[in-house]
Order: C-alpha cells, then sequence, then structure tokens
C-alpha cells in the first residue's frame, strides 16, 4: 500500500480518508501486507481524529497490516508529528519505522518481506 496525506486533520477528514482506505485494502485481506505512508504538510491531528485513527489502524491489523513505513515531508514541526504518529500506531503491535526519504522506507518494507505489486510505481523510487 502506498499513502499520501496531507493534514492537519480533523475528524471528518479521518473518517473520510479511511472510508477510502478501507476500499482500497479490500482485496488485500487475508493477506500480510505494509503501508509507506508520506506524511505531508502538517500532518497534526486533533484528539478525535487521533482517537478515530487508532480504531482504524486496529481494524487494518485485523485485515493484514503488519509493518508502516513512514516518511515526514514538509513539516515545519517534525519531531510533534513523529510522536503523535508514533503514539497512534505503536499499540497496535505494528512494525512502525519513520524514514527521511521514500527510497529507504520502501527498501525497508522490501527487507521485510513485502513485496510491491505495483512495480510501475518503482521508478520514482530507484
Amino acid at each position: 500500500m502506498f499513502t499520501v496525506a496531507r493534514g492537519p486533520w480533523n475528524l471528518e477528514c479521518v473518517a473520510s480518508f479511511m472510508q477510502d482506505y478501507y476500499q482500497i485494502i479490500l482485496p488485500l485481506h487475508g493477506s500480510r501486507w505494509g503501508d509507506l505512508i508520506i506524511l505531508q504538510g502538517e500532518s497534526l491531528l486533533i484528539p478525535a481524529a487521533e482517537e478515530l485513527l487508532a480504531k482504524a489502524i486496529s481494524i487494518s491489523c485485523s485485515k493484514g497490516l503488519t509493518e508502516v513505513a513512514f516518511v515526514l515531508s514538509d513539516s515545519m514541526v517534525p519531531s510533534s508529528a513523529k510522536a503523535q504518529f508514533l503514539r497512534v500506531y505503536q499499540p497496535s503491535g505494528l512494525n512502525v519505522q519513520l524514514f527521511q526519504n521514500e527510497q529507504t522506507a520502501l527498501q525497508w518494507l522490501i527487507q521485510q518481506g513485502l513485496h510491491c505489486d505495483k512495480p510501475a510505481i518503482l521508478p520514482k523510487f530507484a
């Protein structure tokens, strides 16, 4: 899975995003999969959105999500965004790592035994 997200996020944004996300991950149910998430801008969540995202992550884990590679991009508060997303994602038991760039993040996911089923995106990360 490859996700690009731009914040900040309120409850409605997270709810809308998760509705779309669930439709996209439907074919992945029952298999082991990971997500490379690129956070652009100020990807901060209000408390209600943070709680909803935590629930959505739990559901995604039950559908096979095992690894998440984050790349923080264009943030003026990267340490705050990093702390918030780790707080939301780590309790789920996911293997979560943060990276400086997409190439390293993708390489890490592949090292975890995952593969990219859309080879067309690979040249972007070469």
